[in-house]
């Protein structure tokens, strides 16, 4: 099962202190990717624990099929207040964005400072890269955190005069 790496727990945000992979829905077979579309249309990430990961680790070329499902923005769950299934999630990422707003990424190497997932080759849309293991996003020319979450960060729009 392809994973995104490193392998790491979630306590302090996620109260998921389990070690764990992300998968990488980019050489996920087919078959997985069916079975996660059947449990909600809204796949952004799946975890694999160490310990369903355990064995040897195997050496294989593997071909990209999809592109990496996106973490929503908070407009995006706001058009659907139906769906309360990212209000935990909304609450970490932007404790994970007041934890990082300071933060800047090497846009050379692209590494996501939180836990070291590696952004290359990985959809740019707008200058703006997102981590696919926890939802920051990157501005890949600056470097910067780009806040989407967190409204107390971020400001109003001036109006025009």
């Amino acid at each position: 099962m392809p994973v995104l790496l490193p392998a790491h727990e979630d306590a302090e945000y996620f109260d998921f202190p389990y070690l764990h992979f992300h998968i990488d829905f980019r050489f996920a077979g087919n078959d997985l990717w069916e079975r996660m579309m059947k449990c909600t249309a809204h796949v952004h990430s799946c975890i694999v624990t160490l310990s369903l990961a355990a064995g040897e680790p195997q050496m294989q070329s593997l071909v990209c099929l999809r592109k990496m499902p996106q973490f929503p923005t908070a407009a995006d769950i706001e058009t659907n207040d139906a769906d309360t299934m990212y209000d935990g999630l909304v609450s970490a990422i932007c404790g994970l964005e007041r934890a990082h707003q300071s933060s800047r990424i090497n846009i050379d190497i692209l590494i996501c400072p939180h836990r070291g997932v590696c952004l290359k080759g990985l959809p740019v849309t707008d200058d703006i890269v997102v981590c696919p293991a926890h939802g920051l996003a990157w501005n890949v020319v600056t470097g910067a955190l780009v806040i989407r979450h967190d409204k107390a960060h971020i400001s109003p729009p001036i109006p025009s005069q």
